[in-house]
């Protein structure tokens, strides 16, 4: 059997993230464990992935992003942190951009492929963000042969970081109910973002099953389908107001749709919260100035370690595939 970068570790007295860093190169080990843990590896024969050996010879020392659009806010931060961590580590990052299509976005169908061969021997390891794959995709970035992370939606068998969509709206819904509302409608993605592991399906999951929790049955009459941007949320929210009046709150799929109900409120002279009470789910900036109540996330912790976990699959190390970050609860004057 092989040596493991946790038999070079051991052998060297020291952790399996000091033996990732050293191998390298890092100026943050010393000259002297770095040097021990070297020779440790050359005497256990220890092998690096093949991305390692590339890296050791000084392939790129680049990791290459892949996102959709960069005007969305938890895309645009979670690129820039993976920048700034990346330079922290000795490495630089290149954006490949592939038009509409993200988490965020309009539908997957709309934008460009991957076209991962474009990144063969650019980068030695490639950071997905808030990308749904397109049939085929997902073997083209393995073909790589280099790490690949994803951050936002998750996917199976691969390095993801995320927060636990299902969860995080069941926790903003049963939120709403605690506060006496029952009749509480749901802004999601379009119909045709019907990814079965995707944020969207996942966070009407977490919507209904609060509901059902709560003795309540779904109405299907409350949860309204519009693209990724605050003027599609206002018109369904507009719409779905118009058609049950009865409605005391909206969970937004994320702060841009609650945005938008805010909008629709006022376009039909309702009174936040007296009148109906708005939940979204991101935290940004946007949820600050509106004074939504919101879920929020953390986009730079996650894209660092998203640098984190690919920079250690160079080395070999053990990365664990689902990397949940928490969202938090802050209550503003929305609801």
């Amino acid at each position: 059997m092989e040596p493991s970068i946790n038999d070079v570790a051991r052998a060297a007295g020291v952790s399996t993230a000091t033996v990732s860093r050293a191998l390298r190169g890092l100026p943050n080990v010393s000259a002297a464990t770095a040097a021990k843990v070297t020779q440790v590896a050359e005497q256990l024969g220890y092998s690096a992935s093949p991305a390692a050996v590339s890296l050791a010879s000084g392939a790129t020392r680049n990791i290459a992003i892949v996102c959709s659009q960069l005007n969305m806010w938890f895309t645009s931060n979670v690129c820039e942190a993976i920048v700034r961590a990346a330079q922290d580590e000795g490495f630089t990052a290149s954006l490949l951009c592939l038009g509409k299509g993200s988490l965020h976005e309009a539908g997957a169908g709309q934008r460009r492929r991957v076209q991962a061969a474009k990144l063969r021997r650019r980068a030695d390891a490639v950071i997905v963000v808030a990308l749904p794959l397109l049939a085929g995709e997902l073997a083209e970035l393995q073909a790589l042969n280099v790490p690949v992370v994803f951050v936002g939606p998750a996917v199976t068998g691969q390095a993801c970081v995320h927060i636990d969509e299902y969860a995080t709206a069941r926790e903003a819904t049963s939120y709403l109910l605690g506060r006496g509302h029952t009749t509480i409608a749901h802004l999601t993605g379009p119909a045709d973002d019907d990814a079965e592991e995707g944020p969207p399906l996942l966070r009407l999951r977490g919507y209904v099953d609060a509901l059902a929790a709560g003795g309540i049955e779904v109405d299907y009459e409350l949860i309204a389908h519009c693209d990724y941007d605050r003027e599609a949320a206002r018109s369904a929210a507009r719409d779905l107001l118009r058609t049950r009046p009865d409605t005391s709150a909206i969970l937004g799929f994320s702060d841009v749709h609650a945005a938008g109900a805010l909008a629709a409120a006022a376009d039909l002279d309702l009174r936040v919260p007296a009148d109906i009470a708005i939940v979204g789910i991101d935290g940004s900036e946007l949820s600050e100035v509106l004074a939504l109540t919101s879920l929020a996330q953390d986009p730079v912790l996650q894209g660092e370690a998203a640098v984190s976990l690919a920079l250690d699959m160079l080395t070999g190390a053990p990365v664990p595939e689902q990397n949940v970050f928490p969202t938090t609860l802050i209550e503003r004057a929305s609801v």
